[in-house]
């Protein structure tokens, strides 16, 4: 009796894990959402201060802007050296969106 007590509530809810995953991994797939590859290679580059000194709320969202194409110098990004700006600038110039076409910046 102790036994059916348990195990049986233990297996209903292991099967209901089990589906409740299955129906997450199901949804991840279906609505997934694709990004811009060269915001994470703008981000990359970055020195990860996440200061907020370009006006955006950190490196990422000064990264997704650069890409969206909102401005385009890199000389907004204050704590960045010579040489990461010239890498980020480098990056963008040379690596095509997914539309295919050069955004080009400047520093």
């Amino acid at each position: 009796m102790f036994i059916e007590d348990i195990l049986i509530p233990m297996l209903i809810i292991g099967a209901v894990g089990a589906l409740l995953g299955l129906i997450l991994a199901i949804a991840e797939r279906v609505f997934e959402v694709q990004t811009d590859p060269r915001i994470e290679g703008v981000y990359e580059r970055l020195p990860h201060y996440n200061c907020g000194a370009c006006g955006y709320p950190g490196c990422q969202a000064f990264a997704e802007g650069l890409v969206a194409q909102e401005f385009n110098r890199v000389s907004l990004c204050r704590p960045a050296n010579a040489l990461q700006r010239q890498a980020i600038m480098d990056y963008m110039n040379s690596t095509p969106g997914v539309n295919g076409q050069i955004f080009e910046v400047q520093i």
